[in-house]
């Protein structure tokens, strides 16, 4: 039986083909979204201070010269956000999150092994990238997720209760943004038999995704199971 196991760890390592695995990762970024204004109603956001990333991904490395990655990843986080009605203010905090998806050309530039049993390799990747990003809160989010109501109502509703969130969540929801970019990624893995380990630093290069900003780097990790 433990001959059996053995070579069967072997021939997968042979021939495998590529792999897929799930990581976690840090956004680095600091960005406050614009303050807006209606009437006697001003919202002021906070600062959105990093976020924490959830990712599946997969890779290839039967093609020539390049491997092959695609990861999907949810991200976010909360801020707090202040609305003043006649200068009585109110402050409260609000998610916000982004879906992504990563597609990268991964090329190795340093490698090693041992043979049949481990190996590691440094490598650098570019690739493109979409997103699905949730909406600044704004005078006019709240003015439209509360359609019912005058402003000055809808703003003076209570934003921890439950129920009111979610109906502003689901207007946000129909009305998210999207971008695309592209992005830069350098990391490493290092494999022993079926199992891979993963370390990325990725600069993504995309206008708004952060909002206010043009781009933000990443560290993640991951383990993935060779295929």
């Amino acid at each position: 039986m433990k001959k059996y196991i053995i070579t069967l760890f072997l021939i997968t390592h042979i021939f495998a083909f590529g792999g897929l695995g799930f990581y976690g990762g840090s956004n680095n970024h600091s960005t406050t979204a614009a303050e807006s204004t209606s009437g006697v109603v001003t919202i002021t956001p906070g600062p959105l201070n990093n976020s924490l990333g959830l990712g599946f991904f997969v890779y290839l490395d039967v093609v020539p010269v390049v491997d092959l990655e695609a990861a999907w990843e949810l991200a976010g986080n909360t801020y707090p956000f202040q609305i003043d009605i006649s200068g009585e203010k109110q402050n409260y905090d609000f998610t916000w999150g982004r879906v992504s998806s990563y597609y990268t050309i991964r090329k190795k530039i340093v490698g090693a092994g041992i043979p049949f049993l481990a190996k590691a390799q440094l490598y650098g990747g570019l690739g493109f990238n979409m997103h699905t990003i949730t909406s600044d809160i704004t005078v006019s989010s709240i003015e439209n997720a509360f359609l019912g109501m005058n402003l000055e109502a809808a703003a003076d509703q209570d934003f921890s209760d439950d129920v009111i969130v979610d109906q502003l969540i689901d207007y946000m929801d129909d009305h998210n943004r999207t971008a695309t970019g592209f992005h830069l990624q350098v990391g490493g893995q290092a494999k022993l038999l079926i199992l891979n380990l993963f370390i990325n630093a990725r600069y993504t290069i995309a206008k708004d995704v952060i909002p206010g900003t043009s781009g933000f780097p990443t560290i993640w990790t991951g383990i993935a199971i060779g295929l």
